[in-house]
């Protein structure tokens, strides 16, 4: 599992760089009008643009990396569904908030609770839909057992 974990955290990592690029450029081309590599705020709290975008391009990497790496959360069969999703949901949480915030992503509280509650709602609906289909599989599962059974009566 663990070698799993760090393939999923390399993939994850290439993947939050390219992510974090695309958002920042749609949301700077919706706030500005123009496209831009980083938040300007960031470049003046790191003392240029090479420091801010490197800075970025780690941090975004980190992001993605601890998501995509603690997936493996939901292969551990001992731990319920719930769990799982706790603490996956904790992990990305606790990367995601500081780097965000350290990056210039989001600059006040009320961003912060914002993004908070989006994700909060996101990790609920994907709880519900993994709960529905989880149940349907098991669902599944225990008909086959029984129509095992039965031929194994015959």
């Amino acid at each position: 599992m663990i070698k799993k974990a760090l393939k999923l955290s390399g993939f994850g990592f290439l993947l939050g760089i390219v992510i974090c690029n695309i958002i920042v450029a749609l949301c700077s081309f919706a706030e500005t009008g123009e496209i831009l590599a980083f938040p300007p705020l960031l470049a003046e709290r790191t003392g240029g643009q090479m420091s801010a975008y490197i800075l970025q391009l780690l941090l975004a990497g980190l992001d993605g990396a601890v998501c995509m790496g603690t997936v493996v959360f939901y292969d551990i069969e001992k731990w319920p569904l719930l769990l799982s999703t706790v603490l996956h949901y904790l992990a990305v949480m606790l990367i995601y908030i500081p780097v965000s915030i350290i990056l210039c992503w989001i600059t006040g509280v009320k961003e912060m609770l914002i993004v908070t509650g989006i994700m909060t709602a996101a990790y609920f609906v994907i709880w519900v839909i993994m709960y529905s289909i989880y149940k349907k599989q098991v669902k599944e599962l225990n008909r086959l057992q029984k129509e095992y059974r039965k031929g194994e009566e015959k």
